[in-house]
């Protein structure tokens, strides 16, 4: 039920009083006629393969990026993602001293409407 009532119930000083709940109506998605309502979200992935020796290394606009396989990686060398303040998405993928990842590895974006996408 949206917009119920409940009449009398006592209140933690021992008051009864009415309480009103859920108004506003608060459920998302709105409820209608009983039949909840969804819209639907439209998104995309994109998977890049990084390989070693790459230097802040642009891999377009995006909503979020994260490192899906790390190939041995982090105690392999130097591995960074990261976006600026465009959603324009950088790797890096180079070695540490005499530390260097296992070969490639792979960053997932994942591609939003309205989200510089």
């Amino acid at each position: 039920m949206v917009g119920y009532k409940v009449k009398d119930v006592t209140d933690v000083h021992g008051a009864a009083e009415p309480i009103d709940f859920h108004e506003p109506d608060w459920h998302w998605p709105p409820c209608q006629s009983g039949a909840w309502k969804y819209t639907t979200l439209n998104f995309t992935t994109s998977t890049y393969n990084i390989g070693k020796n790459t230097y802040n290394k642009s891999i377009g606009v995006h909503a979020y990026c994260a490192w899906t396989y790390l190939n041995g990686s982090p105690f392999g060398g130097f591995q960074q993602v990261y976006s600026d303040s465009n959603n324009n998405w950088y790797v890096n993928n180079y070695a540490w001293d005499n530390y260097a990842s296992g070969g490639t590895i792979s960053v997932t974006c994942l591609n939003l409407p309205n989200a510089g996408v």
